[in-house]
């Protein structure tokens, strides 16, 4: 993690300390996503966290090259064993949770305006907003 998204994390640690138990890994793998989250219904997932500055134009990528090589591919192959594996973007003064089966590289300030606008039912964006995205982390379960 860098400076900037350290600070994020952090912040947001802060935000969720009552809903959500968050542990920072150390990159000892290749990939390795920032950190293992714990809700208080028992469930693990990984999220990744980014920063960037505010958005500048409709069309371009606010995290076109911010991700270390592997980040995604970990992200995918972990929810492919179906674990819960997310995004968490700060973007300007915006934070978005983000689904990583989506090319995020590449997503346009257009293309998170238009899954938000969708209601979250398309897209990329799973939910948007730090209280919104603490109330659906708190209650993520996975299937038995």
């Amino acid at each position: 993690m860098n400076d900037r998204e350290n600070k994020f994390a952090r912040r947001f640690k802060q935000s969720s300390q009552k809903s959500l138990l968050i542990d920072f890994l150390e990159t000892q793998r290749s990939g390795l996503s920032d950190s293992l989250m714990t809700n208080r219904r028992g469930c693990s997932f990984y999220v990744e966290f980014k920063s960037v500055d505010i958005k500048v134009r409709e069309m371009s990528c606010p995290l076109k090259g911010k991700f270390e090589k592997g980040q995604i591919a970990f992200l995918r192959e972990k929810k492919t064993w179906g674990a819960p594996a997310f995004v968490l973007a700060e973007i300007g003064k915006e934070v978005y949770l983000l689904n990583p089966n989506f090319d995020l590289e590449d997503m346009t300030n257009a293309d998170i305006a238009s899954s938000v606008a969708s209601g979250f039912s398309s897209g990329p964006v799973v939910s948007r907003g730090t209280t919104s995205i603490i109330t659906l982390l708190s209650v993520i379960s996975v299937s038995q």
